[in-house]
């Protein structure tokens, strides 16, 4: 594999990770705007231990399907033959 691979695979994930967070920001600011005394809450989130529980199962899902794009994205930078 060349090191333009390798660079053109970072690229486009770094892409797609970076227009992720980018496009979150209106929603929690959104949420914020709405109910100024709960600013910090809505940042924060909740901190009861069924959200805890229910925010540890939504991280191992996201590391998850994280790896299924890493590998997509591998797939379609690369374009290995078969």
């Amino acid at each position: 594999m060349s090191l333009y691979l390798i660079l053109k695979f970072l690229h486009v994930l770094l892409a797609i990770i970076a227009v992720g967070f980018n496009a979150s920001y209106p929603i929690w600011l959104t949420r914020a705007q709405r109910d100024p005394d709960h600013a910090l809450w809505v940042l924060r989130g909740p901190t009861s231990p069924a959200y805890a529980r229910l925010s540890q199962r939504g991280t191992v899902v996201g590391i998850l399907l994280a790896v299924d794009v890493v590998i997509i994205v591998f797939l379609m930078v690369t374009k290995p033959t078969l």
